[in-house]
């Protein structure tokens, strides 16, 4: 079983850990991690959690906006919501490529995954028809001694 937790950007920006947020985690939810033995890949990734270099680049992205947008004060009005406007822009544009480019990652990895699992429930019915070849050869055999 994986448990996945996402929003980790939101822990990060309240300087939180998951320990923090696991702490007052309901009763259900400790005895599924109690299941998993509380492991957690992050400790095999120098501390940080995995995570697609894009969504990297998004947040820094958005911490350069929003930079960009502190120092705009004195500036119009006009001006601010004009910038505001390409970086929201900006911003859901690489969100598109971003969710296009995982949604393409996810239809491939179950195309794969498909292609393997039919190729194992072929292989599991020829053993099977393999199987029930022998059963019948046995029992002809062990007839046939009865037999004599």
């Amino acid at each position: 079983m994986i448990v996945v937790f996402t929003g980790g950007d939101e822990l990060e920006e309240n300087e939180e850990t998951l320990e923090d947020y696991l702490g007052p985690c309901p009763e259900p939810l400790k005895n599924i991690l109690n299941l998993c033995r509380n492991r957690r890949v992050i400790a095999q990734n120098g501390g940080q959690p995995y995570t697609y270099e894009w969504f990297t680049e998004l947040k820094t992205l958005r911490s350069s906006h929003q930079k960009e947008v502190e120092s705009l004060k004195g500036k119009s009005n006009k001006e601010i919501s004009e910038l505001k406007e390409d970086m929201k822009r900006s911003y859901d544009d690489q969100l598109k490529r971003i969710s296009d480019t995982v949604e393409l990652r996810l239809r491939e990895t179950t195309i794969r995954l498909e292609k393997q699992l039919a190729e194992e429930q072929a292989a599991r019915l020829k053993v099977e028809a393999n199987a029930q070849i022998a059963d019948q050869k046995s029992k002809d055999e062990i007839r046939k001694l009865e037999k004599k």
